[in-house]
């Protein structure tokens, strides 16, 4: 039988069932508040410090996104909002904002139909948007925007959907 050494003023009783439940309830409660208390300030270094790695894995990439941001924040100062949108949409994506128009590049000198500028435009659009940035959200929009003008144009034309085109966005315009 074991020996166990009991300090003075300390009184050892048996307890009910339902006295046992309760205390177990009780720890099991400061022991997951303690679990949470200490995840806590854990997860929040881990949150900043995986933030502060990759900001400064991709500084330069989001140096230029924000000297480019500024650039044509100072180009665009003064005009309206629309203004300014269309300025830089038509400048990004060198197209007509306009959906009821298809740029009038003839490529290669060939006369092509409405609906063959307005795709030949579209292929264009997707092409500059493999090449815009990771950060570049300004420019994305802009080009989304513009490709959303383009289905619209194309319908109000009577043109068919190109095979690209997936239905969910061209149901949209």
């Amino acid at each position: 039988m074991p020996i166990a050494a009991i300090p003075q003023g300390v009184e050892i009783r048996k307890i009910s069932a339902v006295q046992k439940r309760a205390l177990d309830e009780l720890l099991g409660k400061q022991k997951e508040t303690s679990l949470i208390e200490t995840l806590i300030p854990s997860l929040t270094l881990l949150t900043l410090g995986l933030t502060g790695a990759y900001i400064y894995i991709k500084r330069d990439t989001i140096k230029g996104s924000l000297e480019d941001l500024e650039r044509r924040a100072k180009e665009y100062a003064g005009q309206t909002v629309t203004e300014a949108f269309t300025t830089f949409g038509e400048t990004v994506t060198g197209g007509a904002f306009d959906p009821t128009q298809p740029s009038t590049i003839q490529p290669g000198g060939v006369d092509l139909t409405v609906c063959q500028q307005y795709e030949n435009d579209l292929i264009e659009l997707r092409r500059k948007e493999d090449d815009v940035g990771e950060f570049d959200y300004l420019t994305k929009f802009a080009i989304g925007y513009n490709k959303q003008a383009k289905y619209q144009g194309m319908k109000a034309n009577g043109c068919s959907k190109p095979p690209y085109v997936p239905q969910n966005d061209w149901d949209k315009a």
